[in-house]
């Protein structure tokens, strides 16, 4: 731990390597619409030293953070077995130097969002929605991954299917829901998605509308299917 602090300190004091606003740096902003995609990035980062930086942030005890470093790690390491599988098996042309990168690649991996991955997680957004307008709450917790964090407002955290469905029972009176895509980020599996939650519950006989920024973290399960990792909102 000694070892990864002191590799963190150097590369947030200094940024020699990487530039002064990096994905390093990012990472610790207070910020959670800015951490949040930066601990993403470093999932599929070419540096070495992002493994080291992500399993440090996945010791923070901020639960956010902690959280999104995880399911990062997961993808990272995923990313670097998928990597070393299409490795040539013998040194060639072709074959790669430790520790370097194609110049096909252009560095870092593009984080452009295939037109898929946004239509598919813009269509979950709608199918929540439809869900909660109907009354099947049941069916908006179902869009949770079965280890999926839910952190509200105020702090309290929701963690697991149990915790998670509870949460959504305990909501009376929903009329109408509507949520934002603003952006969505990611790779490799890894989706983070920004937007507004408007929410009208009726309460003591009045419409009530409750409106919240949010960020979703979507990760692909062994199914196929997009569910909720990390659900924060503020």
């Amino acid at each position: 731990m000694t070892r990864l602090l002191t590799v963190l300190i150097l590369l947030t004091a200094a940024c020699v390597q990487w530039p002064a606003r990096s994905a390093t740096t990012r990472a610790f902003d207070r910020d959670p619409h800015v951490y949040v995609p930066a601990i993403h990035e470093l999932a599929t980062s070419e540096r070495e030293e992002a493994e080291a930086v992500l399993v440090h942030i996945a010791a923070d005890p901020d639960e956010l953070r902690r959280r999104t470093a995880e399911q990062a790690l997961k993808v990272r390491r995923k990313w670097l077995a998928e990597r070393a599988a299409a490795t040539p098996a013998r040194a060639g042309a072709g074959a790669l130097p430790a520790g370097g990168s194609s110049s096909a690649g252009g560095g870092e991996p593009s984080s452009a969002v295939p037109a898929t991955v946004h239509a598919e997680i813009a269509s979950l957004n709608r199918s929540m929605e439809d869900a909660l307008r109907r009354g099947d709450l049941a069916g908006v917790a179902a869009v949770y991954a079965d280890d999926g964090v839910l952190l509200s407002r105020d702090g309290t955290r929701y963690a697991g299917r149990e915790e998670v469905d509870a949460y959504w029972g305990r909501l009376e009176g929903a009329r109408d829901w509507q949520l934002s895509v603003d952006r969505v980020e990611g790779e490799g599996g890894l989706w983070v998605q920004r937007g507004t939650s408007r929410l009208t519950v009726e309460r003591d006989g009045e419409l009530r509308v409750s409106e919240v920024d949010f960020l979703l973290v979507w990760v692909r399960e062994a199914d196929g299917r997009l569910r909720i990792a990390l659900d924060a909102y503020w």
